[in-house]
């Protein structure tokens, strides 16, 4: 046998091993993980942020360098048959299953189980090996291009109803789709949760009692009891490396210094959502989370028992809401509004026109003439009346207060009847 041609096999054997790993790493990592490891300004943080932002393109540098690796195996495992004359089948089938082994099932099995690391390993190297490609690549990527779009029986046309006006839909007109008020709005509030970031959760470590990790127990205890807290925070040069629940306190001798009963916490970034919130909680199965922000300093604690609060506090509130009157009369100029009430609702009681646009409740349009995400007392003026977002959560307008210098036109039309 050909030594030569048996080191260039392994060699090409170990780069087809680590494009194929490389693959599956950069695709299967999960949001969360994403927004973990590319945090910060190291070069690996960067890479992996310019692969994830250019998917089609890492794709076909890989498949490339792949096509290209394992052609050139086969020609050199045809010379190695050539060489073995009788025994040709018997280096067929050992350069095949080699290849297939140690260069896509192995490779891939330990990248799927480790793809944050790997990813953030290989990311550097796919960066620079796919800009060396990048003029193979660019024409590949125009006939792609070409392809999809004779491919495709018809355009891409954007969905007719956004995610917004579809929950207004259901809002509005909840027996199209099977569901009562009720349970329309509970379905709706649910749906925004989805989009709540950590940072709206969590109680800022300003708040929460600090101690060092020196500190003793009877220290710890004077401070929990005199705040009445659940759990105090360590803190090391800024940095949170623990904390210490106020139950492990009870038993503890008070000489003993805190850092022997520190409980480690897992972290979070304060830009995840919610869902990634619940994932790390579930899969963790810890009482308390930290949060730290894109640097990497620790911002604020959430745990699950005031997270449970949060949420079910506001579907509460939300049933609460079900079985108000849409519309109460305050004065005999004041009106207040429920914000999920139609326009067409509100022109036909007040007796005026609103200019319409993309939303089709109170509330959105209150938010649609700011400009911006509402808060608490924001108004707009309109036609001799003042319109008052006077309920506000997380940017969306529960309730909304309308005030007339003089009395409605469907007052006065009343009156002179």
């Amino acid at each position: 046998m050909n030594w030569s041609i048996a080191v260039q096999m392994l060699v090409l054997t170990g780069l087809s091993g680590f494009f194929s790993a490389a693959e599956t790493a950069l695709f299967s990592l999960e949001p969360l993980q994403v927004e973990e490891r590319t945090r910060g300004r190291s070069p690996w943080a960067r890479s992996l942020r310019w692969c994830i932002d250019r998917p089609r393109t890492v794709l076909l540098a890989v498949l490339i360098s792949n096509l290209g690796i394992n052609t050139y195996y086969a020609a050199l495992a045809g010379a190695w048959m050539a060489e073995a004359q009788a025994l040709w089948p018997i280096v067929f089938l050992a350069s095949t299953l080699w290849l297939i082994y140690f260069a896509e099932i192995i490779p891939k099995s330990l990248a799927l189980g480790l793809s944050g690391p790997y990813a953030s390993f290989a990311s550097p190297i796919l960066r620079v090996w796919t800009r060396i490609l990048w003029p193979i690549l660019a024409p590949a990527g125009l006939l792609l291009r070409y392809l999809q779009h004779r491919v495709a029986r018809s355009p891409a046309r954007p969905p007719l109803l956004t995610q917004e006006e579809m929950q207004e839909l259901v809002a509005q007109k909840p027996e199209r789709f099977g569901l009562g008020k009720r349970s329309a709005l509970l379905i709706g509030e649910i749906v925004e949760s989805a989009g709540i970031l950590v940072s709206e959760l969590m109680d800022s470590l300003v708040d929460l009692g600090q101690l060092a990790p020196d500190a003793s127990v009877a220290e710890a205890r004077q401070l929990a009891f005199a705040r009445g807290l659940s759990f105090v925070v360590l803190v090391d040069e800024d940095q949170v490396v623990g904390i210490v629940d106020t139950r492990s306190l009870l038993p503890a001798p008070a000489d003993q210094p805190l850092s022997e009963l520190v409980v480690p916490i897992p972290a979070i970034p304060e830009l995840a959502r919610l869902s990634h919130l619940l994932e790390l909680f579930r899969e963790k199965r810890a009482e308390r989370v930290l949060v730290v922000d894109e640097y990497g300093a620790s911002a604020g604690i959430v745990s699950w028992d005031d997270l449970l609060e949060k949420l079910v506090g506001e579907l509460v509130s939300v049933e609460r809401e079900t079985t108000e009157l849409p519309v109460r009369q305050l004065g005999p100029r004041t009106w207040e509004l429920r914000g999920s009430l139609g326009l067409r609702e509100v022109e036909e009681l007040l007796g005026l026109s609103l200019q319409r646009g993309r939303n089709r409740t109170i509330g959105g349009w209150i938010t649609e003439q700011l400009g911006r995400l509402p808060q608490r007392g924001d108004s707009v003026h309109l036609a001799g009346s003042t319109w008052v977002a006077s309920d506000v959560q997380r940017g969306r307008v529960l309730k909304v207060t309308v005030e007339y210098l003089s009395l409605p036109l469907s007052e006065q039309k009343g009156d002179g009847a």
